[in-house]
Formats: C-alpha cells, sequence, structure tokens
C-alpha cells in the first residue's frame, strides 16, 4: 500500500532532462505569460526613468544638486549649534557654509573639495550637538574649500587648469 502511494507520487514529478527533452507543445510554461512581459515592462521603465534623471542632473549640474544638499544640512545644522558656541563663531560658520554652497551652485568649486565638510559635518551631526570645536572645524574645512574657485573663463579643461586662490 506505501509502495503504490509513493510510485504515484515519484510518477507525476517530472526530471528536468524529460522537461527539456520534450517537445514545447507537451511543456508547460513556469510563469503565466504576462510575467516576463510585466518584468519587461518594468525594467525598461525603470531603465528610462534612470537615463531621463541622468540627463536631468547632467543639464543642470551636479553643483546645484550639492548645493542643495548643503542647504539642507545647514539648516539641520542650526538647532544643533550649542550654547557655548560664540555669536561669533556662529557668524563664520554660517558665512562660510553659505558661500560654499553659492560657490557650489556657480560651479565654482569642485565637487571634490566638498567631501571633507561633508565628512566634518556627519561627524559633528553625529551626537546630535555642535561644540565650538565642531564649529571651529567645520568653518575651517569650508574655508578650504572656497580657497579655490574655478576663473569664469579658465574652467578646469581635460589638460587641467590652475584654480585662483584667494
Amino acid at each position: 500500500m506505501i509502495h503504490s502511494i509513493c510510485e504515484d507520487a515519484v510518477s507525476e514529478i517530472r526530471l528536468p532532462a524529460d522537461y527539456y527533452s520534450s517537445p514545447a507543445s507537451e511543456v508547460t510554461p513556469i510563469f503565466p505569460k504576462w510575467v516576463p512581459m510585466g518584468c519587461g515592462m518594468a525594467a525598461a521603465a525603470f531603465l528610462l526613468v534612470g537615463f531621463i534623471g541622468g540627463a536631468v542632473v547632467m543639464h543642470t549640474g551636479l553643483g546645484r544638486l550639492f548645493s542643495f544638499v548643503l542647504d539642507m544640512s545647514i539648516s539641520e545644522i542650526q538647532p544643533m549649534i550649542g550654547k557655548d558656541v560664540t555669536p561669533a563663531q556662529k557668524q563664520a560658520l554660517n558665512a562660510e557654509l553659505s558661500q560654499l554652497s553659492k560657490n557650489l551652485e556657480s560651479e565654482k568649486t569642485s565637487l571634490t573639495r566638498l567631501q571633507p565638510v561633508l565628512e566634518t559635518m556627519k561627524d559633528a551631526m553625529a551626537d546630535k550637538k555642535i561644540t565650538p570645536a565642531e564649529a571651529q572645524k567645520i568653518t575651517a574645512d569650508a574655508h578650504t574649500a572656497n580657497q579655490y574657485v574655478w576663473r569664469a573663463s579658465a574652467r578646469p579643461a581635460a589638460g587641467g587648469v590652475k584654480p585662483v586662490v584667494h
């Protein structure tokens, strides 16, 4: 009795070799016909959105995008500034970060110079409080990034143009 139940179950299982060697008319598809069509259309839509997004970023420029990110970070940092940070330090911090944002938007500052500023801001914001030392470090990094401003007529080219140091 048990032996006959097992034989019936085994006879219904189709081995991969039998599946692939069978004529196409005898093989039932694993997925319904709409599944590959739906996945293909979703992949095409994803690629289209990616290319359109890339075109928008290339048209507006990464400087504007990172300027927006920096402006958002500046607004997040303001409530975190500790009471022990002097008004002069707050003013210097805001001035340097605002100038950096303007330089990024006008693409006068290289995006590679922004990375140390963002890393310092991330480290300073980790504990949700900006100390005077952290404010000074962010201000110094922003000042360093602002020092190298590209001349409008001498944008970096393939040969590499030296930046103007203020």
